[in-house]
């Protein structure tokens, strides 16, 4: 798992291979709670100003921040600052009032939404969730690890046809020796990621949106925008990307370089008390002296994605033809590969993040192996106990 607006992207990438393969160090489940423990407070301040000014240059006037918890109130926001009203629009609006439960309320949302001084809403900031990001890693993961499985079904198949002598071609099978090839390359491949006999670089598990900006206007608005982007001291723009179809936007990724290190520490030890998480095990004492080691140790940049977006096509994409929360789950049915290995690369990344955010510190085992057949049920048990949760059981107790 390799997350561009992470500092320390490249130890919790290093974490997630190990996970991967079975080869859990002591000291990772302290290590995990300590990136998510500290990250926050190293990319978000920054990353808030950022936004705030370049919004407030982009529109010359003063920005106002609205913090939001549930999608249903950015639907509500998105409405109230629809600038005009055509046919579609308002018959889109009607839907939307008439039957809000069809529209995934109470779906979580952690972000600000941006006004200008009319009170217009300009823009959005999110962070992405922890099960959100544990779903994209995987599916990445099972992109990469379907061309592997394919090769090895192949390969055997190819083995097959020479015994037989006959060219692959030719060679006629039947579903259920398709099914045998392919759950033994399933095998062989999970076998050979545990040993470390086949490496996942960082493209595989890369996630460069955690931290997501969404600047909203009038194409002139988008194009100075987009100007003040390529011009600012602080921004590298690494990637561009032009959507269209029943999803319109522009997506920008870019780095933002972030304050000098010392600055970062001064700014959080200037409180009385660092608001850090103090019920994910680690105490308060030992957060605040690590906290220093770890910024400074930590890399320059964050990566944001910024989505430049009209207020058409805001409107659609929340109550609309590209509704964010229906493409999600277009996402998970149209997953080419959804065997054991991406599903326990799924669970195995969930619980790395269950972990994280849990009181437990040490762990001694990960109850998920990709050489192994797991049901939901084992995952959703195991994270129960990091939590010191009830284990579900109708009956607490068969030993009175």
């Amino acid at each position: 798992m390799y997350l561009g607006g992470f500092t320390h992207r490249d130890d919790l990438y290093q974490i997630a291979v190990r996970w991967l393969q079975d080869q859990m160090e002591p000291d990772d489940a302290w290590h995990l709670t300590e990136i998510f423990s500290y990250e926050g407070f190293i990319s978000t301040y920054p990353t808030k100003k950022f936004i705030t000014s370049f919004l407030s240059e982009l529109h010359n006037c003063e920005i106002d921040a609205k913090y939001t918890n549930y999608k249903h109130q950015v639907k509500e926001a998105v409405i109230r600052s629809i600038p005009h009203y055509d046919e579609r629009t308002e018959m889109l609006v009607r839907a939307f009032k008439a039957r809000p439960e069809e529209y995934f309320p109470r779906a979580p949302f952690n972000g600000l939404l941006y006004y200008d001084c009319r009170d217009n809403l300009i823009g959005m900031f999110r962070i992405k969730r922890a099960r959100r990001v544990a779903e994209k890693v995987s599916r990445r993961l099972a992109d990469r690890i379907l061309s592997h499985i394919r090769q090895k079904a192949e390969s055997l198949a190819s083995k097959r046809a020479t015994l037989l002598g006959i060219p692959l071609d030719m060679l006629l099978t039947s579903h259920e020796q398709m099914v045998t090839e392919f759950e033994a390359a399933e095998r062989q491949l999970a076998e050979q990621i545990t040993k470390g006999e086949i490496l996942f670089d960082h493209n595989d598990m890369a996630l460069h949106d955690v931290i997501g900006i969404k600047v909203v206007g009038d194409a002139e608005t988008l194009a100075r925008a987009e100007k003040l982007l390529a011009s600012h001291p602080d921004i590298t723009i690494v990637e561009r990307e032009e959507h269209r179809g029943t999803y319109n936007a522009t997506n920008i990724q870019v780095d933002l370089k972030l304050p000098p290190k010392e600055e970062t520490i001064d700014r959080i030890f200037a409180k009385m008390t660092p608001p850090f998480p103090v019920s994910r095990g680690i105490s308060l004492e030992d957060l605040i002296e690590g906290f220093p080691t770890y910024v400074e140790s930590g890399l320059d940049t964050v990566r944001l994605e910024i989505i430049l977006t009209s207020y058409e096509e805001l409107v659609e994409s929340e109550i609309g033809r590209s509704i964010h929360e229906r493409r999600t789950l277009g996402q998970r049915k149209q997953r080419q590969y959804t065997g054991r290995i991406a599903k326990n690369c799924e669970f195995i990344i969930e619980y790395l993040l269950s972990v994280a955010f849990s009181p437990k510190i040490h762990i001694s085992i990960l109850p998920v192996k990709l050489i192994g057949y797991y049901l939901p049920e084992t995952i959703s048990y195991a994270i129960r106990r990091l939590y010191n949760m009830e284990e579900s059981a109708l009956f607490p107790t068969l030993t009175f």
